[in-house]
C-alpha cells in the first residue's frame, strides 16, 4: 500500500469532449499518482475527456497548489 509520502502532486491539462463534433476546450484536472505518467493515465479517464486525443500537459506541482486546485470542481472551473 502506498503512503502518501510516496506521491506527487501534478496538474493535467486535457482536451474535454462533449462540446461539439471535431472542437474540445481545455480541463485542468489535480491529480495524486506516484509518477506525471500515472497522472496522465488517470487524467485520461475521467467523464469528459477526448479519449482519442492526447494529454495536452501535465507538470509536477506542491502540495498547496494541488490542495488550492481541488478546491473547485474542474468541471466548473
Amino acid at each position: 500500500m502506498q503512503t502518501n509520502e510516496e506521491l506527487k502532486y501534478y496538474r493535467v491539462n486535457v482536451p474535454r469532449g462533449h462540446v461539439g463534433a471535431g472542437r474540445s476546450r481545455d480541463i485542468i484536472f489535480y491529480i495524486k499518482a506516484r509518477n506525471i505518467t500515472m497522472a496522465t493515465s488517470i487524467a485520461r479517464k475521467m467523464p469528459g475527456v477526448k479519449h482519442s486525443r492526447s494529454v495536452f500537459a501535465a507538470q509536477e506541482i506542491t502540495r498547496d497548489e494541488y490542495i488550492a486546485g481541488r478546491q473547485v470542481s474542474a468541471y466548473e472551473r
